[in-house]
């Protein structure tokens, strides 16, 4: 018994007028799964900043982990039309939505979206604090480390690797320490500058 098609749903998707860009958003939306990962990934490959809000747009309505991965990718390809657009995505209010935005953001890893990251690395819905403090990892700015030593023995000892993985090879910063009881809780920081 074949599964029933997702129902997608419809998105004001604004043109381009380039006919490959646009077929390929067109497809975007097709009920066929792998007429949408084939249409994300001829958009990763086009890179045509003028798809960025499309990309958007999909990349919170996309229920195919595999298609939302895809769409990512796109994303990243696209970093300067993307970003001001993921964005502005931050401020919605669904958790999986703005869980996938931060995804993106790590992978664009643009320092100037810190300050907009570090926003929500206290945010209510832990699961999006807990993917920022992770994007802020990912990104690797050496400025963010006081805002994730706040957090530290939140997340366990992956967080405690991952936040200290931010500080990188540049010798921003010369030296963190951490103490780390039986319960993977940080008692104490200490940060050298």
């Amino acid at each position: 018994m074949e599964s029933a098609q997702p129902v997608i749903e419809p998105t004001n998707i604004e043109f381009t007028g380039e006919p490959r860009v646009d077929g390929a958003l067109r497809r975007l939306v097709d009920p066929d799964r792998d007429v949408r990962q084939a249409a994300a990934l001829d958009l990763g490959t086009i890179a045509a900043p003028a798809a960025a809000q499309a990309l958007v747009a999909r990349l919170g309505r996309e229920q195919d982990f595999f298609i939302r991965d895809t769409l990512s990718w796109a994303l990243t390809r696209i970093p300067n039309a993307a970003t001001p657009l993921l964005l502005d995505s931050l401020t919605g209010t669904d958790t999986a939505s703005r869980v996938q935005v931060l995804h993106v953001l790590s992978k664009i890893a643009d320092p100037a979206t810190t300050r907009a990251i570090v926003a929500l690395t206290a945010d209510t819905d832990s699961a999006v604090a807990s993917k920022a403090r992770w994007a802020l990892t990912r990104i690797g700015d050496p400025t963010v480390v006081p805002a994730l030593a706040v957090h530290l023995g939140i997340g366990g000892e992956r967080l405690v690797t991952q936040g200290l993985s931010v500080l990188g090879d540049d010798g921003d910063v010369m030296g963190i320490s951490v103490c780390v009881d039986s319960n993977d809780n940080a008692l104490f920081l200490q940060l050298r500058v």
